[in-house]
């Protein structure tokens, strides 16, 4: 935490993810969901500074105003969790992904849940999407984990298929799981929402929401055939999925 003075006011103002309590995540998580500039590091200073008077932000001029916006960096650093073990139910333990392992499936069923849940702060919504996100290994790596250097098909990623059922079905057990380690999903989903709505903002521009139903966008691009069938297609890497959402964009804007 960094001690920081604005007006007559003395207050604590994290640093980095980790030093946001449930309460902070609350006031700011629904402006997450908005593209990075000015105004939205404005607004989550204003949030996490709730003993702040409004008056004493009148009073401030445009450079003291400027000179805050910094503190918000560290919302750009990306949380450093990789593949790796988050939590453990039972006898087994669960897994977050690699970023470009993230299939087409994960981005369809984190989009809808992290707005559902962001929006809501119903905490249903966020125990289906980190049920979504995070799922056990493979019954193979488990057993076998030596296959992995002969299976060809394999495509890096150690957690078992994407169900929707399955995942809806172990929401229940992901509510006994320590908030700050749900909240980490969360954080991590909202972070690749940044990362790719800045690297792909063409395909992005518009009314500011990151893409509409990609469930029916799957089933779209499974009618031709390229990926395969619509399960298939859920099953393919969302960043090659992006790759030719940009490809037809561009042949679209040439013709």
């Amino acid at each position: 935490m960094v001690q920081i003075e604005i007006g007559k006011t003395k207050i604590s103002f994290p640093e980095k993810w980790e030093e946001l309590t449930p309460a902070d995540f609350i006031r700011v998580g629904h402006i997450l969901l908005h593209d990075w500039n000015p105004g939205l590091q404005y607004m989550i200073i204003r949030m996490l500074t709730p003993t702040v008077h409004p008056s004493v932000w009148v009073n401030l001029s445009d450079d003291e105003l400027l000179a805050l916006l910094p503190l918000t960096d560290f919302m750009q650093q990306p949380v450093k969790l990789k593949s790796m073990r988050l939590f453990r139910i039972g006898f087994r333990s669960y897994y977050l992904p690699d970023r470009g392992n993230i299939l087409l499936a994960d981005w369809a069923f984190s989009e809808k849940l992290v707005k559902a849940f962001l929006t809501t702060g119903n905490e249903i919504f966020l125990n289906q999407l980190v049920a979504t996100i995070c799922r056990p290994k493979k019954w193979w790596i488990q057993l076998f984990p030596f296959w992995k250097k002969f299976n060809l098909k394999w495509n890096g990623d150690v957690r078992e298929k994407f169900h929707s059922a399955i995942a809806e079905d172990r929401s229940p057990k992901i509510a006994k799981v320590p908030l700050h380690l749900r909240l980490m999903v969360v954080w991590w989903v909202v972070q690749l929402r940044w990362e790719v709505q800045r690297t792909n903002q063409m395909l992005f521009s518009g009314s500011g929401k990151s893409g509409g139903d990609w469930v029916e966008a799957a089933m779209e691009i499974s009618e031709r055939g390229l990926f395969g069938n619509f399960e298939q297609t859920m099953q393919t890497p969302f960043s090659t999925v992006i790759k030719y959402l940009n490809l037809q964009n561009n042949k679209a804007k040439s013709a």
